[in-house]
């Protein structure tokens, strides 16, 4: 388990993450993560595809859990055996384990977590833990 009791911060464009959290784009953060988690392939499977659906500045805007999962979870995981058009299925547990593996990635300091008056979506933006 990646949960970490570090403090957290709020700043003044409502981002909280970990206190001395840095933000940064996909490519470096994909590069931590892969780092950080070589030995927990379901971890750095999720890592990948945050990372590919984030803005160059490491941004995922109104991040509907089942819109990734469909597209960038499912990129990340196809094999050349897959036909044509296979994406993985976004049921209620799988929505669950992943609630679950990015809250985990939120609480030990590699994701940003902040409001956009949305009932159904989160804004998320990648950053890098304190050492």
């Amino acid at each position: 388990m990646l949960i970490d009791d570090g403090e957290m911060v709020e700043d003044a464009d409502g981002w909280c993450y970990r206190v001395d959290a840095v933000f940064v784009g996909p490519e470096d953060w994909v590069d931590s993560t892969r780092h950080a988690f070589e030995d927990r392939d379901s971890m750095y499977l999720v890592c990948e595809a945050l990372s590919a659906a984030a803005d160059e500045s490491g941004q995922l805007l109104y991040f509907r859990p089942d819109v990734w999962y469909d597209h960038y979870l499912s990129e990340v995981m196809r094999t050349d055996e897959d036909p044509a058009g296979w994406s993985l299925a976004f049921d209620r547990f799988s929505s669950m384990m992943v609630s679950e593996l990015i809250d985990q990635l939120f609480f030990a300091g590699w994701l940003a977590q902040g409001g956009n008056n949305s009932k159904r979506t989160l804004n998320w933006r990648l950053t890098i833990p304190p050492c």
